[in-house]
C-alpha cells in the first residue's frame, strides 16, 4: 500500500483526501515542490524546501511544521513505501487551507506523497525529444514569478500542443 502524509497523519495514498473548499483546490492557491530521490538520497533537498519555505512566506500560507521535520516526513515516506533503495518521484504540496468561515479552520493544508521513478525508454535516450519555443510569456514582475505555485494552467496549455 502506498502511503501519503496529509495534514499530520500518515495515510493510504488513497484515502488522502482534501476539502472541496481547500484554496488550493479552489483557486490554485499553494505551492509545490517536486523531488527526486536516488536509492534513498533526495537530491538537494534542502535546497527545495528552503525555495518552499521562502514562497510560503511571499504567500503568506502558515506552514504548520520545521524545514527539519518536513525532511524527516520525506525520509520517513520513502522506508514506509519502501523506496529507500530505490528511485522515486517525491511531491509536497501547501494549500492556503480551507475557505475562511466555510468549514473549521482555515489552517494551511500540508501533502506529500511519492512514487517510484519510471525508467525512460531506450528509445527517449537515442532519439532525444522534441522542444518547442512558446509564444506564452511569463511576467517576470509578477509576484509570483519564480515560484512553484499551483497554478500551472499556461504549462499545461503548452503540454497539449
Amino acid at each position: 500500500m502506498k502511503i501519503a502524509y496529509l495534514n499530520k497523519r500518515f495515510v493510504s495514498l488513497k484515502n488522502a483526501k482534501i476539502s472541496v473548499f481547500d484554496m488550493g483546490f479552489l483557486y490554485g492557491y499553494g505551492v509545490f515542490e517536486t523531488m527526486r530521490s536516488y536509492k534513498g538520497i533526495v537530491f538537494k533537498i534542502d535546497d527545495h524546501i528552503k525555495r518552499m519555505f521562502l514562497s510560503l512566506k511571499m504567500l503568506d500560507i502558515p506552514m504548520k511544521i520545521s524545514k527539519v521535520k518536513l525532511k524527516n516526513i520525506v525520509y520517513k515516506l520513502l522506508k514506509r513505501n519502501q523506496l529507500f533503495k530505490k528511485d522515486a518521484y517525491i511531491k509536497i504540496i501547501v494549500t492556503k487551507g480551507t475557505l475562511p468561515g466555510i468549514v473549521g479552520s482555515t489552517n494551511s493544508t500540508l501533502i506529500v506523497y511519492m512514487l517510484p521513478c519510471k525508467k525512460f525508454s531506450k528509445r527517449f535516450y537515442e532519439n532525444g525529444v522534441k522542444v518547442d519555443i512558446s509564444e506564452n510569456s511569463i511576467n517576470e514582475n509578477s509576484k509570483t514569478s519564480g515560484h512553484k505555485t499551483l497554478n500551472y494552467l499556461n504549462n499545461l496549455l503548452l503540454r497539449e500542443k
